[in-house]
C-alpha cells in the first residue's frame, strides 16, 4: 500500500475528451507514455511491491478507480499521475478501456472551486495492488482490470 497524492494530465490526441469515443483516437494515444494505466514512479513502486502492469485499486475518501501500474523514473516518488478523464459509464468504446480517472476519485464541491470556475485536479490517495493478471499486452483494448 502506498499514500501519494494523484494528480491528471492531458494529452493532445484527447483534446477534453470529446473524442473518447473514437477507437482511432486509442490507436493514437499508444504511442504515448502514460496511457495505459497509472504512473507511479519505479521506487515507490517497488517499495510498494508493484511491478510493471501489476492491476492496481486507487482509493480516495471520496472514490475509487482501478487500472495498471505503469513504471516511469520521471514521477515523483509521492505523486501518481493518471493521463485523461476517464472511467466513462456510458460513452461508446471509452466505458470499455477501463483506465483510471482522478475523476473517480474527486468529488465536486463548490467550496473548492475559485471564482473562473477552476479547481484543484488532485486527491491524496492510497494504491493497493489487487488480484488477477499483469496487463502486459503492448496496446490497450477493451478489458477489464481484474
Amino acid at each position: 500500500m502506498g499514500l501519494v497524492w494523484a494528480v491528471t494530465s492531458r494529452s493532445m490526441q484527447y483534446s477534453w475528451g470529446l473524442n473518447v469515443g473514437i477507437p482511432l483516437i486509442n490507436e493514437v494515444a499508444q504511442n504515448v507514455t502514460g496511457h495505459k494505466g497509472v504512473l507511479i514512479n519505479r521506487g515507490k513502486a517497488k517499495e510498494m511491491g508493484l511491478a510493471e502492469g501489476d492491476p492496481v485499486q486507487i482509493e480516495s475518501i471520496t472514490g475509487v478507480t482501478k487500472g495498471y501500474a505503469v513504471l516511469r523514473e520521471g514521477v515523483r516518488p509521492d505523486v501518481c499521475v493518471m493521463i485523461g478523464q476517464f472511467d466513462h459509464w456510458k460513452t461508446p468504446f471509452a466505458k470499455d478501456l477501463k483506465l483510471p480517472s482522478l475523476n473517480s476519485l474527486t468529488s465536486l464541491s463548490l467550496s473548492l472551486t475559485d471564482s473562473t470556475g477552476s479547481g484543484s485536479d488532485l486527491a491524496r490517495v492510497k494504491i493497493t495492488k489487487t488480484d488477477g493478471p499483469r496487463r502486459n499486452e503492448k496496446r490497450v483494448e477493451s478489458a477489464a482490470p481484474a
